[in-house]
């Protein structure tokens, strides 16, 4: 079924109250999923779909057995009882206590009537089915009965005991008893097959004996399987027989020949066995705690089925085919929804797997195999196989026996081995695609520790000890070449190469030589873990010095290399015993660098999208756009060799001298979950507590699990579900953060949903994680327009980071010439390279000191694509305005005005030319021809107000000087068409209305110039503050002009009244007239207009420019704003276009740029300083050389004496 956002509207409401079952094998159209609620909604039925159902029980049951017509379970329990569960209600609707100790064991007729238990004691009791009670008792087996089984038609009861006998009971025939076959030891196990001609018992004695029961009973089959048979099963079809043992080994025996089919591992004792109707697989459960599922036809990885606390005791499949239960000795049922197996097929080529790898030539599996012959003598051989097909193609010998090297070359076209006849070594070529040996060459007889033919086959490099030997490949015409052309021969036994350098590198064995795809140069790795990057090139004249780069970072910390690999022949990673170490090849400086987690390999994917490091038995992936880890997938088996297709599409892993190929979860479409097999059933059961709002507690162990193909982890769907408080302890515990198939980060998810706790618990870990992984603000690049538009209070401190010192060590620090302004440059790299900013000056080693910045985003560059038209926007309407005093948008507005400012330029030259016109016009009334010139204008005009209009549809009318617009070019058309049809007879006052929107429209062109564009926005700012002042200074106006018309209403018309006021408003006083009452409204007229009002005004004015000039970055940002809008508005053509680069920044290190003068003064300062330290402490060593001197003089006067008191006693005697 093709899933789609169309038919999953169509049949669910996207709602967390209804739930659907999605299928594993249900194909994913992402395409059609343009919203990220249904992604979202897919994922989350899943996981809440997979999740089991668990039915807790008030005992601890023993056994159990479903009748799944009923829609019942009948159990048994420990202390005696036997229950039936009604799985509807999933409550116990009968409980009876049958006998005092536990049963082991039970079977039930198929009209429910009777009930046959087994125990500890050998009785078996039969038990009315209904009302629970015994009716009768079986007693013969001397010990504890482990099983019973009837016959399908009920006339006969089988069972098994510890007594190692296996007995039949006649229950038409009074219960008649009779010893079928004994073991050696207890039986554990019975079975009846589905036809129930063949009983099958498994006991303690290792033995299964596969009896037929018709016409008479006799011995089938003996099975003897690797340990203590527990448990056993007959397949339906008869197609083979299961036996599970107490050492956990499950063995499939093929049916009628007893031999052995499959042979599985799990952990523990098996305690039950079932098998499918179509003898596909086999369903285990025992002390492991585990529900085990395992593929008998094709031996794909098995599925574990976790979430008992305890042993399961019983399994079943449902007829339909689709669940199966499981019985634990925790006291519940689980009931499971049964899974697909992991596409998956097997390889054998019963040989040792060395190597594997899909070529790109002829879309085969290559492996390089070996098989030992003789002690420590080896034959090699190289098979391919057609992937689609399964079928093996080629099949060739590699003829030399004592390899010591070997490479295939990088088209996969040809493979190299470096052998060693006597004391000589050879390298040999065979052609892949045939199989043909193309010939071989002598090397010489000095020690070979390693070789690199170079991707074009121009060379052959050599490792030696402490050298590199430079072979020349190409033939003498230079023309290319499908094989290895010799130069000389100085051999008669053998051909060797054209020697093109032979120099010194190294300290120690030359290990590893990688070289780049253009065969510029190569890198070379020696056994004290030096590192080298050497020309190639230079390598022509052995006096010019040719090594460009040591890297000794490993070989300070003595840490063994692992392995090390070249990615699109510019990003060099290397892995040791503790980090791994990301280096540009060409910045020459570290990328990135983290610590090993149990990585010994290295691949990557032929696009290099995906980085897999590779342990024991687990792949973790790394996506190279951040190079950033993204999930892991787990093995049962160890993993001896990895490669993944061209195409992406496939893996192919080598474990156990076996080659299984998987669909790769890079490229799948249908629902894949990435993580640890053995415990996907805790992460269905941990995610739907999120899911259900539930999780009260956060589980770090899932956070680098995976759903594809949607690409969605838990960060996701803790922001969809809005778990601030887990988001922030998963980021802290570094889980993976990325962006799903639909470019939804957490980020954008909160964001879009308006999480505010959530937006604000991602950025600030993101700013922690930011100090040791440069690349983690990558993903943030398709959600900063949206932050812009949500206005976060701490977004300024975030764009303070986005543009900060770059993390290329090996930038330049000084410039021959003082820097005027900053250098800015876009670059689709993410660290700046010294060779861009050459054009822009010249680099020395001393001089004025420099910085390099760098943005560690993307941004909309391109002028017109709809993310810069989107993200100017954002900006726009941000309420946080301390994000406009950030050098990052400072930046990024200066650099977007430099790309777009000709076309506000051309506008204000088209402008000054349109003011021109109207201006002669005007002038020259007469002159019919400036007339038609303003008219041609003004069309041009009217078609680029059009095009604005089509491109920025409603947004147009947001622009307050787009009304100007429409009224200065309107009202031009109308006076053109008046005066041309002779019909205008008052054209001065519309002249004059025309050339003041024409003047006033002008205003708006002053904005290109920065200091005038802070004065246009005051003037703005000036009008829109007081417009509530002139309101209440014309209501003023009006109103004293009527109370003067009402006491003087002889003088003159109402409007002479109206401008004698408006005159004693702006300080022009007459009181000539005024007399009386007349007076005292002239003083209280003077009082409140011309003082109060006018002073009022000054108020507000001052205000606003007190206002603007605090808020003058913000202000001059968002015209600037307004400006870059309307240009990039009209640019149609690029709305599609993906125009995102990084801002490289040089400028002037101000920090360091001191004079001279003063730094001699210092380091003088600093060194009285330490003159004086040092005569201090000779002066107290002195001290104590005296003080020392003195105790010497003091104890030989005391040692003098004792002395002579000596001498004194001697005399004496």
């Amino acid at each position: 079924m093709l899933w789609s956002e169309q038919n999953y509207e169509s049949s669910h409401l996207v709602s967390t109250l209804k739930r659907s079952v999605i299928d594993e094998s249900q194909v994913i159209n992402l395409t059609q999923m343009k919203d990220l609620k249904y992604p979202m909604k897919i994922v989350s039925d899943f996981i809440w779909g997979h999740d089991p159902i668990e039915i807790p029980l008030l005992f601890q049951a023993t056994w159990q057995k479903t009748i799944e017509e009923k829609n019942i379970i009948y159990l048994s329990s420990n202390d005696g009882r036997i229950g039936i569960l009604n799985l509807n209600t999933k409550d116990i609707s009968i409980d009876s206590n049958i006998q005092q100790d536990p049963i082991l064991t039970f079977d039930i007729t198929k009209d429910l009537k009777f009930i046959y238990t087994g125990g500890q004691n050998g009785v078996i009791r039969m038990c009315d089915g209904q009302e629970l009670t015994q009716i009768a008792k079986l007693e013969e087996h001397k010990d504890k009965v482990n099983k019973v089984i009837l016959s399908h038609d009920g006339a006969f009861l089988y069972s098994a005991s510890a007594d190692c006998a296996v007995k039949m009971w006649d229950l038409n025939n009074s219960n008649t008893c009779l010893n079928l076959i004994n073991h050696e030891g207890s039986v554990e196990a019975l079975d009846l097959s589905n036809d129930g001609n063949y009983l099958l018992s498994g006991g303690a004695d290792c033995y299964c004996y596969i009896l037929i029961l018709i016409p008479e009973v006799s011995v089938l089959g003996t099975i003897k399987a690797c340990g203590e048979i527990s448990a056993l099963k007959c397949s339906d079809k008869k197609n083979f027989v299961v036996t599970g043992t107490s050492l956990g080994v499950i063995e499939i025996w093929k049916f009628g020949n007893w031999e052995l089919m499959r042979k599985f591992k799990s952990k523990d004792k098996i305690l039950c066995i079932d098998i499918s109707l179509e003898e596909d697989f086999v369903v285990t459960g025992g002390f492991d705690k585990v529900v085990s599922m395992w593929d008998v036809k094709l031996e794909r990885n098995r599925i574990q089925l976790t979430g008992h606390n305890g042993g399961i005791r019983s399994v079943f499949i449902t007829a339909d085919q689709k669940s199966l239960y499981s019985l634990g000795a925790d006291s519940k049922i689980m009931k499971w929804k049964i899974p697909k197996f992991e596409d998956r097929f097997l390889l054998k080529p019963r040989l040792t797997v060395k190597e594997i790898w899909f070529s790109d030539a002829n879309t085969l599996l290559y492996a390089y195999l070996s098989r030992e012959i003789d002690d420590k003598k080896y034959e090699y051989s190289i098979k391919a196989w057609n992937i689609l097909t399964r079928d093996e193609v080629i099949n060739f010998k590699i003829i030399e026996s004592s390899i010591k090297f070997y490479q295939k070359s990088y088209d996969d076209k040809m493979f190299y081995v470096i052998h060693k006849i006597s004391a000589s070594y050879y390298i040999s070529e065979y052609n892949l695609i045939t199989g043909e040996k193309i010939d071989e060459y002598l090397l010489g007889k000095s020690k070979i520790c390693s070789f690199c033919v170079s991707p074009m086959r121009n060379y052959l490099f050599i490792g030696e000890i402490l050298k590199i030997k430079t072979l020349l490949l190409k033939n003498p015409e230079n023309e290319p070449s499908n094989q290895m052309i010799p130069h000389t021969t100085l051999d008669p036994n053998g051909k060797m190469f054209h020697v093109f350098n032979h120099q010194m590198y190294h300290v120690g064995e030359v290990i590893k030589i990688i070289c780049t795809p253009n065969e510029k140069y190569i890198i070379s790795i020696d056994n004290v873990n030096l590192i080298k990057l050497i020309d190639v090139e230079l390598m022509a004249n052995e006096d010019v010095k040719n090594q460009v780069k040591g890297i000794s970072h490993f070989f300070k910390e003595q840490m063994k290399i692992l392995d090390a690999r070249l990615l699109k022949g510019e990003t060099f990673i290397v892995i040791s015993a503790e980090d791994v170490m990301l280096w540009s090849v060409q910045k020459r400086s570290i990328i990135k660098k983290v610590a090993n987690r149990g990585f010994i390999k290295i691949n990557y994917s032929l696009d290099s999208d995906y980085i897999f490091f590779r342990t024991h038995n687990k792949l973790e992936i790394w996506t190279t756009k951040d190079f950033s880890y993204n999930s892991f997938i787990q093995y049962e088996d160890p993993i001896d060799a990895f490669h993944i297709s061209t195409d992406n599409k496939k893996f192919a892993i080598s474990s156990n001298n076996e080659i299984a190929i998987y669909e790769s979860p890079l490229k799948m479409s249908t629902i894949y979950v990435s993580g640890d097999g053995s415990r996907k059933y805790d992460f269905f059961r941990y995610m739907r507590k999120v899911i259900d709002d539930t999780s009260e507690e956060y589980v770090p162990g899932f956070d680098d699990w995976i759903i594809e193909p949607f690409h969605i982890n838990s960060l996701h769907l803790y922001a969809f579900y809005n778990y601030d408080e887990h988001l922030g302890k998963a980021l802290k515990a570094k889980a993976p953060f990325f962006i799903t198939a639909h470019s939804h980060s957490p980020l954008t998810i909160a964001l879009k949903y308006k999480y505010h706790n959530c937006v604000s618990v991602i950025l600030r870990e993101l700013r922690v994680r930011f100090e040791t992984n440069p690349y983690i603000f990558l993903s943030l690049e398709n959600c900063l327009a949206d932050l812009n538009r949500s206005g976060f209070d701490k977004l300024h401190i975030l764009y303070k980071v986005l543009l900060s010192k770059t993390t290329n060590n090996n930038m330049p620090k000084f410039s021959e010439k003082k820097l005027k302004s900053q250098a800015i440059l876009q670059s689709t790299s993410f660290l700046p390279n010294k060779e861009d900013f050459t054009a822009f000056m010249n680099f020395t080693n001393e001089g004025n000191s420099i910085n390099f910045l760098q943005t560690f985003v993307k941004l909309p560059m391109l002028a017109g694509t709809s993310e810069s038209i989107k993200f100017l926007k954002g900006l726009d309407s941000c309420s946080n305005v301390h994000i406009f005093d950030t050098p990052f948008i400072q930046v990024f507005l200066l650099e977007k005005w430099n790309n777009v400012k000709w076309i506000p330029y051309c506008q204000a030259g088209v402008y000054i030319t349109y003011l021109t016109v109207l201006s002669l016009y005007t002038v020259y009334l007469e002159y019919i021809g400036f007339l038609y010139g303003l008219l041609a204008v003004n069309s041009l005009f009217s078609l680029y107000e059009f095009s604005y209009i089509i491109s920025g549809k409603l947004g147009y009318f947001k622009d307050f000087w787009n009304y100007f617009d429409q009224a200065r070019i309107n009202s031009l058309f109308i006076y053109i068409f008046l005066i041309i049809s002779g019909t205008m007879k008052h054209k001065y006052w519309f002249l004059a209305l025309i050339l003041f929107f024409a003047w006033m429209r002008g205003i708006a062109f002053f904005r290109i110039y920065k200091p005038t564009r802070y004065l246009v926005h005051l003037l703005i700012t000036a009008c829109r503050d007081i417009a509530g002042f002139l309101l209440i200074w014309f209501y003023s106006t009006v109103s004293f002009s009527l109370i003067f018309y009402a006491l003087m209403p002889q003088q003159s018309d109402y409007f002479s009244y109206v401008t004698g006021l408006y005159n004693i408003n702006i300080g022009y006083s007459n009181k000539s007239g005024y007399g009386g009452l007349d007076s005292t409204f002239y003083v209280l007229v003077t009082i409140l207009n011309p003082i109060i009002m006018i002073n009022l005004l000054i108020a507000i004015l001052g205000d606003t420019y007190k206002s603007m000039k605090e808020n003058r970055v913000e202000n001059d940002a968002r015209e600037l704003i307004s400006l870059i809008l309307e240009a990039e508005t009209l640019m149609l053509w690029r709305r599609n276009q993906d125009g995102m680069a990084f801002l490289h920044v040089c400028e002037e290190n101000l920090a360091v740029v001191e004079n001279a003068n003063v730094r001699v003064k210092r380091r003088l300062k600093n060194l009285k300083l330490k003159i004086m330290k040092i005569n201090s402490t000779l002066i107290e060593q002195e001290v104590g050389l005296l003080d020392i001197g003195q105790c010497l003089k003091v104890r030989n006067t005391d040692m003098s004496k004792l002395i002579e008191d000596v001498e004194n006693i001697y005399k004496d005697q």
